[in-house]
């Protein structure tokens, strides 16, 4: 597969004298990205022998990958190695799974499965919550979610791949902006480790619990 395969939708791929250009839509897309397909672009630049640029619509510079990153001692690369193969493939998977929530035009986020911590949230699932992308990535969503379905969620999740969920939840607790929502839900992995994938199917703001309720 060529890069730009893996490219998610609205990039641009330019030749330049030294390589290549990738631009993305935004610094938001562009970071995320540069992030999820780390290796792939590594490897992509050691295979052109050129310079890998990484820029945002804006003209920001997000990130300059040279193929030197990935020479090893001897000035070589084990590019046939299992682990080489077995890590290459994971990272493809990751931008493929980037590129589906990020070019979605339903809100989609992805949490961790595990911690709880929100990984990725598009454009459409940021404005329906009343936030931004930034201030939504890295948030713990435990908290906010406290009237006893998540556990059941996340033991349903062991036994089938995909669930719909009708539950309440704080959205946004600074302007304490709490809803009711309809999300599906599915397994996946990123990164090497647990996720899932919410995509919200409907969702009204209601009062909140009159009990006290952390927040964060």
């Amino acid at each position: 597969m060529e890069l730009h395969d893996y490219l998610p939708s609205g990039w641009v791929l330019k030749t330049t004298h030294h390589g290549l250009m990738l631009m993305a839509p935004d610094c938001e897309q562009g970071k995320d990205f540069v992030t999820g397909a780390a290796r792939y672009l590594n490897e992509t630049a050691q295979n052109i022998r050129g310079v890998i640029e990484i820029c945002a619509a804006t003209g920001d510079r997000l990130a300059s990958i040279t193929p030197s990153e990935l020479i090893k001692g001897k000035g070589e690369i084990d590019s046939d190695s299992s682990d080489d193969q077995t890590l290459r493939k994971m990272q493809l998977e990751d931008a493929r799974l980037m590129e589906r929530i990020l070019t979605s035009q339903e809100p989609m986020a992805m949490v961790g499965l595990t911690d709880h911590i929100q990984v990725l949230i598009n454009q459409p699932m940021a404005t329906r919550l009343g936030t931004t992308c930034k201030a939504a990535r890295g948030r713990n969503l435990r908290p906010l979610h406290n009237h006893g379905w998540l556990p059941e969620l996340l033991k349903t999740l062991q036994q089938q791949e995909q669930v719909r969920v009708r539950y309440q939840a704080w959205l946004n607790a600074q302007d304490e902006v709490y809803g009711e929502l309809t999300t599906l839900f599915e397994v996946g992995t990123f990164q090497g480790e647990p996720v899932r994938i919410a995509t919200n199917l409907d969702l009204n703001i209601i009062q909140p619990p009159t009990v006290e309720v952390l927040k964060v």
